[in-house]
């Protein structure tokens, strides 16, 4: 599930959210770096990270 689609009901629910927001652009942070490096990792890339 993304983090997108993760219900807001209360207000703990949208601390879950924006921590969930903040994970996403820590992996695609990492992602990006990794597509500089080799075509290889590129690939795990696209697997693992939305960004890519």
């Amino acid at each position: 599930m993304s983090c997108g689609d993760l219900p807001v009901s209360n207000f703990i629910d949208l601390q879950k959210k924006l921590e969930c927001l903040r994970e996403d652009l820590l992996i695609d942070r990492e992602c990006l770096s990794f597509l500089l490096i080799t075509r290889k990792e590129a690939y795990h890339c696209k697997r693992y990270c939305r960004i890519c």
